[in-house]
């Protein structure tokens, strides 16, 4: 049995919140947080999620400096970032390495679990995962010793 991979939802809106926890969990192991504060929190306790989907404008530590937080970090900046924003336009949000899309509030949300599964289909440690599988014991592609 394959496990599911772990996402990362941190929203003030704790409606969406909700929603969002909702639709994902049929194919991730969802942890939530309502802010910045929470979810550096949630991460200190030993969680990787494999994506983090984030809210820009929210109290304490806002999307911004949690994203700056996941960058500088050894452990986090190669995690990628979906955010979420409710501004006019995304040219508030500050371009980083670790940000993979930028989606504007309203937005359908099985857009958004279309988005999430696309990107971490091109994530480095997604890449990393499918050749492991491929060369490990029992796959197709095993190494012999002559």
């Amino acid at each position: 049995m394959m496990m599911k991979p772990t996402l990362l939802i941190v929203d003030d809106n704790e409606p969406l919140l909700r929603l969002l926890k909702s639709i994902f969990d049929k194919q991730y192991t969802v942890f939530t947080a309502s802010d910045g504060v929470e979810a550096i929190h949630i991460l200190s306790r030993g969680i990787r999620p494999r994506l983090v989907l984030c809210d820009l404008n929210m109290q304490n530590i806002d999307g911004h400096e949690l994203v700056a937080h996941l960058a500088t970090s050894r452990l986090y900046r190669d995690i990628p970032v979906i955010l979420l924003t409710d501004a006019p336009s995304t040219d508030d949000a500050r371009p980083s390495a670790n940000v993979a899309r930028i989606l504007q509030k309203p937005f359908d949300p099985l857009h958004l679990l279309e988005t999430a599964n696309g990107v971490l289909a091109e994530s480095p440690v997604a890449t990393e995962a499918r050749k492991a599988a491929l060369f490990s014991k029992g796959s197709l592609f095993t190494i012999s010793k002559s």
